[in-house]
C-alpha cells in the first residue's frame, strides 16, 4: 500500500463539521493573469497538452502535469512544508520519494505529535514514544496523510497510483474547464482506491478551480468544492475551499449542473493558514528528533 497516494476523503468529514444552508452565491476565484501563467509555466507544459490533443482529445495526465506546475507544487517533492489547520499543526517533508508526514497539536494538556514516514506511523504524547494497535497506526496514517493530501492539490495527483481519464469540458460560472476524472489502482491507491474525483481544470490558464468526490467511509457520500481565496505563498498556490453537497446525489458528474443552478448546500469552509515553505533540513531523513517505535500495542 502506497502511503503517498492514499487519500481517504471521507476522514475529512471529522474534521469539516456539518454546518450547512443554502448555497446562493459563488465567490470569485482570484486568479493571476494569463501572461503571468504563461512565465511561470513555460512553454513545456503547454505542448505537452497541445500534442497530446492531437490524438483524438486532451490528454489527462498532460492537463495534471499543466495543473502542477501553474499551481507551482513540483517544488513540494524536495522541500518542508508547514501550516495550520483548524489548530493543529501539519508539516510535510519529501525528499523524491521519502518523506516524512506529521501532525502537532494539544490533547488534554498534552503535546502530541503523530509521524508517517516511509517506515512506519509513530506518535509520541510529550517527547514520550507510544504503542499503537494496528487500528490506531491506520487511524493516525489516515489523519495525517488525508489533510495534507487535500492542501496542496493538483500536488500528487501523478502519483503512481493515480489512474486519470479526461472526460470533455463543463460550463461551470460561465466558463469553460476540462474535466478530469482520478481514480486509483488497487495495488497502489491505498486503503480508500475505491473513491472517485472529478477535477475541473481552467484550459487556459491550468488551475485547478473546482473539484467533486465521492467517498466510502461510513455511510459514504458526496462534496463538491470550490476554490477561493487563491493566493501565492513561497513561490507555490495557496488556495482554500468551499465544501459543498447536494442532498441525494449519488453521481459526482451531476454537481457541475447544480453548481450553475445554484441547487447546493454549504456544509464548511476549509482554510490553511500560517503556510511556510523551506528548504530540506540537511539531516533528513535521519531526523534525530523522530520517535522511535515502542513495542506493539497489539
Amino acid at each position: 500500500m502506497s502511503m503517498t497516494i492514499a487519500t481517504t476523503a471521507g476522514s475529512l468529514l471529522d474534521l469539516l463539521g456539518h454546518r450547512r444552508k443554502t448555497y446562493t452565491k459563488r465567490p470569485a476565484i482570484v486568479r493571476r493573469a494569463p501572461r503571468l501563467l504563461r512565465a511561470r509555466t513555460g512553454g513545456t507544459a503547454l505542448l505537452a497538452a497541445a500534442l497530446a490533443g492531437c490524438g483524438g482529445g486532451p490528454d489527462a495526465d498532460a492537463i495534471i502535469q499543466r495543473a502542477i506546475e501553474a499551481h507551482g507544487v513540483q517544488v513540494l517533492d524536495t522541500a518542508r512544508v508547514s501550516f495550520d489547520f483548524r489548530g493543529e499543526r501539519y508539516i510535510s517533508t519529501r525528499d523524491n520519494g521519502r518523506f516524512r508526514l506529521e501532525r502537532i497539536y494539544q490533547e488534554d494538556g498534552s503535546r502530541v505529535r503523530e509521524i508517517l514516514t516511509n517506515d512506519g506511523t509513530y506518535r509520541e504524547v510529550d517527547g514520550v514514544p507510544q504503542p499503537l494497535t494496528d487500528d490506531e497506526r491506520e487511524s493516525v496514517a489516515t489523519a495525517v496523510n488525508s489533510v495534507l493530501y487535500f492542501a496542496f492539490l493538483p500536488h500528487k495527483l501523478d502519483d503512481p497510483g493515480v489512474v486519470a481519464r479526461y472526460l470533455g469540458q463543463d460550463r461551470l460560472a460561465g466558463r469553460p474547464y476540462d474535466r478530469v476524472e482520478v481514480t486509483f489502482d488497487p495495488e497502489e491507491g491505498g486503503r480508500d482506491w475505491e473513491d472517485r474525483f472529478l477535477y475541473w481544470f481552467h484550459p487556459e490558464e491550468g488551475t485547478l478551480d473546482y473539484m467533486a468526490y465521492r467517498y466510502h467511509v461510513g455511510q459514504g457520500g458526496t462534496r463538491f468544492r470550490q476554490a477561493v481565496n487563491r493566493r501565492w505563498v513561497e513561490g507555490i498556490v495557496v488556495q482554500d475551499y468551499e465544501n459543498l453537497t447536494r442532498q441525494g446525489t449519488e453521481d459526482i458528474e451531476e454537481y457541475g449542473p447544480a453548481y450553475e443552478e445554484l441547487d447546493l448546500e454549504w456544509v464548511s469552509y476549509i482554510s490553511i493558514g500560517n503556510v511556510s515553505i523551506e528548504s530540506l533540513p540537511e539531516d533528513f531523513p535521519d531526523d534525530p528528533e523522530a520517535p522511535q517505535a515502542p513495542e506493539s500495542a497489539g
